[in-house]
C-alpha cells in the first residue's frame, strides 16, 4: 500500500484494487503464474526458484531470517539467540532444492552445527506448517516481516546474516503500462537509496 501511495501520482488513470488470492502451499504457484490475468502484481518475500520461473521480480528490500518458538518454549524469553541455542533442538525449514539462501543456510547448519536436527516442511508456509510448530515445540525458521503471523508463536532474532529478498513480482510478459510502473518504483528506490 504504501508503494502505491509513493507513485500514485505518476499513475492517475489506474486505480488499486485488492484481490484475494488461494495463499496456500498447494495454490500459490497457480496463483503467481496469473500475475498479468487475474491481477499485475504481488509484493512477497521471494528467492524460490519456482516462483522465479513463472514471474519477474524487482528486489525492494531483505528480511532478516528469524526463529520463532511456541510462547511455551525453553528459548521463549530470550531476546536473541546464538546458534548453538538450537542444539538438542528440530529445526522446521522449507525442504532442499527451491531457495538459494535456505540451501545455504541448511548447508551451514548440517557442516558445522550438526546438533541441530532438521524437518523438512513443505515449499510454502502456510497456516498448517505454523501451527505444527506451536503444536510440536519444534522451532520453526521463519522470518522478521511474519513476527505476529501466529499468536502461540514468539520470534527471535539470531545472531547471523541470513536473510531473504523481498519485492515485486510481475508478469514475465508485462505489459507496457506494467513496465513503466516497474521502471518508476526501480527509480524511486535507486534514487532514495542513493541519497541515503
Amino acid at each position: 500500500m504504501d508503494l502505491w501511495y509513493l507513485v500514485n501520482k505518476d499513475f492517475p488513470e489506474y486505480k488499486l484494487h485488492l484481490v484475494p488470492f488461494e495463499d496456500n502451499h498447494e495454490g500459490i504457484l497457480g496463483e503467481i503464474g496469473q500475475l498479468g490475468e487475474k491481477f499485475d502484481f504481488l509484493i512477497g518475500v521471494c528467492d524460490s526458484r519456482a516462483w522465479l520461473s513463472l514471474c519477474q521480480m524487482l528486489p525492494l528490500g531483505r528480511y532478516k531470517k528469524m526463529i520463532a518458538v511456541s510462547r511455551e518454549h525453553r528459548l521463549a524469553g530470550k531476546a536473541q539467540l546464538e546458534i548453538e541455542d538450537l542444539y538438542g533442538e528440530t529445526l522446521m525449514m522449507v525442504r532442499r532444492g527451491d531457495s538459494g539462501v535456505n540451501d545455504f543456510l541448511r548447508n551451514d547448519l548440517e557442516q558445522h552445527h550438526p546438533k541441530i536436527h532438521i524437518e523438512d516442511t513443505p515449499p510454502y508456509y502456510d497456516l498448517s506448517v505454523f501451527n505444527r510448530a506451536a503444536e510440536t515445540g519444534n522451532v520453526l525458521l521463519t522470518l522478521e516481516c511474519w513476527q505476529d503471523v501466529h499468536p502461540g508463536l514468539v520470534s527471535i532474532p539470531v545472531h547471523w546474516d541470513y536473510s531473504i529478498p523481498y519485492g515485486l513480482l510481475y508478469s514475465l510478459e508485462a505489459p507496457e503500462d506494467v513496465l513503466r510502473f516497474v521502471e518508476t518504483v526501480k527509480n524511486l528506490y535507486l534514487g532514495n537509496s542513493l541519497d541515503s
